[in-house]
């Protein structure tokens, strides 16, 4: 008797956990982490007569598509030059280059409709996973970059089924850009062989949907190898993207990176520049750090050590490091007295320029100095030359 109320008991829980609705790690379990829910050509083979519908297939012809003369248009530059919209992108940089602070930039920029990179943006509203950074320091971050705080929302948490959260969060803010800081951290309880592209693929095709299904710019945040500065773990990754940016150092300039660019269309490699709070494209390698101190000298006679350093930009000691130089080699000279240092860039012959003092500190008006390497300054060679420069 006891053994049938057992039996009945399992029985009828058996058909209980039938009827209930699948949770959300059973959805998951069946979607990313079963071999089986992606029927085979042969198992469809060996069931001919199954005729379920499928709401995957999706068939027009070319005359259909070209109906809508845009869709053959260049994608749109939501972030210029990182990011654009019903894309993906991967951008990979080694720890501490400063991927997460570009990208901030990028957002601050689209949500009050800045100037970025020298290029134009609109505002919109802007979705920000900051999975690794303290809340903190993302804002701040934010705020030096003049972001518009009601159009960036930011994501702490996104519960234990990050591709459903993120959806979730697209449909709750309607963003035109969504910066994923970092995918290795986004994807860390989904994703347990790192180099396993069974395991990349379907998360990177359902990202890759929600870009285009939302029409969004969606910007994927990576770590670099240290060997090559490629982007690490498996090259499903990089096929499941639309654009690729390799982001580095540039040896000689705290304040420069050099971008490679990869893409499904032609994309030209570029680099990047801090100027106060902002980033500006920029040609590395025409000018020495020595040089572009002294263009801002050149630019603005009798100008500060400190308006020195926030123009030029990165370390203040490598920047007062190139001041020092200048002088030695006497193209600049410090007119300055009890006030503090006051720099004017000399006369071929040695001499101090002969220039009134400004009105006003010059720091609002100093633009990112762009000599060529076609017209070196004086007493400078531009790096990358034959010649090399003794300090």
């Amino acid at each position: 008797m006891n053994a049938s109320n057992g039996e009945a008991t399992a029985l009828l829980a058996q058909r209980a956990r039938q009827t209930l609705p699948p949770t959300e790690a059973d959805r998951y379990t069946r979607q990313f982490a079963a071999p089986t829910s992606i029927p085979t050509a042969a198992a469809s083979r060996a069931r001919p007569n199954e005729t379920e519908p499928s709401e995957a297939v999706r068939v027009r012809t070319l005359a259909a598509i070209l109906a809508d003369p845009s869709v053959v248009n260049l994608p749109e530059p939501v972030a210029p030059r990182l990011a654009w919209r019903g894309r993906v992108t991967l951008l990979a940089a080694r720890e501490k280059v400063g991927k997460s602070t570009i990208a901030q930039a990028a957002a601050a920029a689209k949500s009050s409709g800045a100037p970025f990179l020298g290029e134009p943006t609109t505002a919109g509203d802007v979705l920000l996973l900051s999975l690794e950074e303290h809340v903190g320091d993302t804002s701040r971050r934010l705020v030096e970059f003049d972001a518009t705080a009601e159009r960036v929302h930011i994501v702490e948490w996104l519960g234990h089924n990050p591709l459903a959260g993120l959806e979730e969060a697209i449909v709750k803010c309607e963003p035109e850009l969504v910066v994923v800081d970092t995918l290795p951290r986004f994807v860390q309880n989904l994703v347990h062989d790192p180099g396993n592209a069974s395991q990349w693929t379907p998360i990177m095709s359902h990202l890759t949907r929600m870009a285009r299904d939302h029409d969004l710019a969606l910007l994927l945040l990576h770590h670099a190898r240290k060997s090559d500065n490629g982007y690490r773990d498996s090259s499903a990754v990089g096929a499941g993207v639309d654009v690729i940016l390799e982001m580095e150092a540039v040896s000689d300039d705290p304040a420069a990176r050099r971008f490679k660019v990869k893409g499904r269309w032609r994309l030209e490699n570029f680099s990047a520049r801090l100027v106060g709070n902002c980033y500006e494209p920029h040609t590395v390698g025409e000018l020495s750090l020595d040089a572009r101190v002294l263009c801002c000298i050149q630019g603005s006679p009798r100008c500060s050590q400190n308006v020195v350093r926030q123009h030029v930009g990165g370390s203040y000691g490598l920047v007062d490091a190139a001041l020092k130089r200048l002088l030695g080699r006497g193209a600049i000279s410090d007119v300055g007295h009890q006030n503090g240092h006051l720099y004017v860039a000399s006369q071929p012959g040695g001499s101090a320029t002969a220039a009134e003092p400004l009105a006003e500190p010059p720091s609002a008006k100093l633009s990112p100095y762009r000599l060529t390497a076609a017209e070196p300054p004086p007493n400078l060679t531009p790096r990358g030359s034959a010649e090399t420069q003794n300090p």
